[in-house]
């Protein structure tokens, strides 16, 4: 069981560019099952995998009930996921900037795409070190 992140939006940018250790986009060019297509907005879509192959190493919360926060010592994350989410979070603000639409969703293995809810995220609200993904929430991101 895994988490799958997926952005939609409608920038041409090439975001392979910013591939490392720690976070990897891959195109979507095929649909597959775990694809939440039918809820995603824009053409350009993107899987984005992390550290350990699939999605699971970034900042995630089973629920929105902690919200964003900076991470805390009662509540053990690694390392290497702060990171990660930092620099998804660089990436998703850059593009936000350029005024372009994007939206992200963090989807657990099996969940079906009418299981995922919407949230509208201000990025100028929440802050690079506050940034989590949500378990099958779709960010719809605003700055």
């Amino acid at each position: 069981m895994c988490y799958f992140l997926y952005i939609s939006t409608n920038s041409d940018q090439d975001l392979a560019i910013n591939n490392n250790e720690l976070i990897k986009f891959e195109k979507v060019q095929d649909v597959d099952e775990e694809q939440p297509r039918e809820i995603l907005s824009y053409q350009n879509i993107w899987y984005v995998g992390s550290a350990s192959g699939c999605s699971c190493s970034f900042r995630h919360l089973m629920t929105p009930d902690l919200g964003f926060s900076e991470p805390v010592d009662w509540y053990e994350e690694d390392e290497k996921d702060i990171e990660a989410t930092k620099q998804l979070y660089d990436i998703l603000k850059k593009e936000l900037d350029k005024g372009k639409q994007v939206e992200i969703v963090d989807k657990w293995t099996q969940v079906e795409s009418k299981d995922i809810k919407e949230m509208r995220v201000s990025l100028s609200d929440v802050n690079r070190n506050e940034f989590r993904l949500i378990e099958n929430y779709k960010f719809i991101l605003i700055d």
